[in-house]
């Protein structure tokens, strides 16, 4: 086991500082079904011996990067940009509720399974050290231990799940709309902070900070790989919808009608398309 153990780290590692000195990560999971449906079949009870062998997962595979307690100060996490997640803070990005809502279980699982482009966090769901569907499920329950807020029942995350409907289709019309509420800064307002294209350089980008004080720059929306939370017009419409807690991207379902976020997130999606363009 301590053999084990030391090859799992050494490869935690070498991915983390990979990343730290310029190296794209990649993860191949974002292709992989985790819809809710397909998740209930192979979610396990939140017993306390599960807890207990999810808190034995995160001793060796986690800690280094979001640290002990849970709080994103990991031994290597200073070499990692971005920063690993602070869970004691009770802010997730990638979830399936509302802005400044608690993730599901099965937010947690997908994270944990499919991983993250572009950042240091792996997809345990895959690759050589691949972690069980089982000890995937132990370990998101672990995760919740490290915010009180997860047992207090107002916060129930399952009370505050978006309304995802099925995709308006994809057209040179909802394109061009999409395009006029992304530049318009009374309505979408996404060029202040993007940029006119979308590079991620609009006139606010680099004066904005998380919720942690650390400076954030917007995602250049024209690379595949900064869209963590998956670059299909239904995922950017779930991350409008949701916002990224913790960050200054703020959810558009109360600000923006359903068809406005479609248009958004299909003129969004087709920027990936203009990479290396003009």
């Amino acid at each position: 086991m301590i053999l084990k153990g030391k090859k799992v780290f050494g490869s935690v590692i070498k991915a983390c500082l990979c990343l730290a000195f310029g190296v794209t990560l990649m993860t191949s999971a974002w292709g992989r079904a985790y819809d809710d449906v397909t998740l209930k079949k192979s979610k396990i009870s939140e017993t306390p011996e599960n807890v207990a062998s999810g808190k034995d997962l995160y001793k060796e595979r986690c800690g280094f990067c979001h640290g002990s307690e849970g709080d994103g100060k990991g031994p290597i996490a200073d070499y990692l940009a971005p920063r690993p997640r602070d869970f004691t803070s009770s802010l997730f990005k990638f979830r399936e509720t509302q802005t400044g809502e608690l993730p599901t279980d099965e937010d947690l699982f997908r994270v944990i399974s499919r991983g993250l482009p572009g950042t240091a966090m792996p997809a345990w769901g895959e690759g050589e050290f691949r972690l069980s569907e089982k000890q995937r499920w132990q370990l998101a329950y672990y995760i919740k231990t490290f915010s009180p807020d997860f047992d207090d029942l107002d916060f129930n995350p399952y009370e505050f799940l978006l309304d995802l409907k099925e995709e308006i289709p994809t057209s040179q019309e909802s394109i061009l709309r999409g395009k006029d509420l992304f530049q318009d800064k009374k309505k979408g307002g996404c060029v202040k902070c993007h940029g006119k294209a979308g590079r991620g350089n609009g006139k606010e980008a680099g004066i904005q900070k998380d919720d942690w004080g650390y400076p954030i720059m917007p995602a250049d929306l024209t690379n595949p790989w900064r869209y963590k939370n998956g670059k299909t017009p239904t995922d950017i419409f779930q991350t409008l919808s949701s916002g990224l807690n913790g960050t200054p991207m703020p959810g558009y379902e109360e600000t923006l009608a359903e068809e406005e976020r479609w248009s958004i997130a299909h003129y969004v999606s087709s920027l990936i398309q203009t990479r290396g363009a003009g």
